[in-house]
């Protein structure tokens, strides 16, 4: 070539591409019925990893918009890389969570705002007390000093119910 370049020639042989072998789905019916096509998961075809990671999220986000925020979807692949790769997918819903007021009224559109458990699908214990913190602070502007909104929680079955309580307070004279 010519002075100061190098030429370089890869010869790149694939090894045997890994084909899915056995497929295990384990978790409540509800959830996992038809998850093994819809992770794109057939018995003898190419396994793509990157493929199967994205569904697997997909999946899981698919059951958090449908209220179970807990929930957990996971996917396993083992065996020989030569060979067929065994996928174990489990699906841990956890319980549908719902979001409820008691007490003074609130309008529609500040409760969505304010309360981030439905737009964060969370609810842990800090997401919960933001709501409750959001409610009061707003009541406040609007005039209402002593304004308290605990939020409380009550399983009911495979219901996790949370509830915010509005206690508005008298507007001050």
């Amino acid at each position: 070539g010519r002075d100061g370049t190098v030429a370089a020639t890869f010869v790149i042989t694939p090894g045997r591409q890994t084909l899915v072998g056995a497929i295990a789905v384990d978790g409540p019916a509800s959830a996992t019925r038809g998850l093994a096509a819809r992770l794109g998961l057939v018995t003898g075809r190419p396994l793509d990893a990157d493929t199967l990671v994205t569904r697997v999220d997909e999946a899981e986000d698919d059951l958090k918009r449908d209220g179970f925020y807990e929930a957990i979807v996971t996917a396993q692949v083992t065996g020989p890389p030569e060979g067929g790769a065994d996928v174990a997918v489990r699906v841990n819903l956890g319980d549908r969570v719902e979001i409820a007021f008691a007490g003074d009224p609130l309008p529609a559109d500040r409760r969505r705002d304010l309360v981030p458990i439905d737009r964060l699908r969370s609810v842990e214990e800090e997401v919960v007390e933001d709501g409750s913190r959001n409610l009061e602070q707003y009541l406040r502007l609007e005039g209402y000093r002593a304004a308290s909104v605990p939020a409380t929680r009550q399983r009911t079955g495979r219901v996790l119910r949370i509830t915010f309580t509005v206690a508005r307070g008298a507007l001050p004279v």
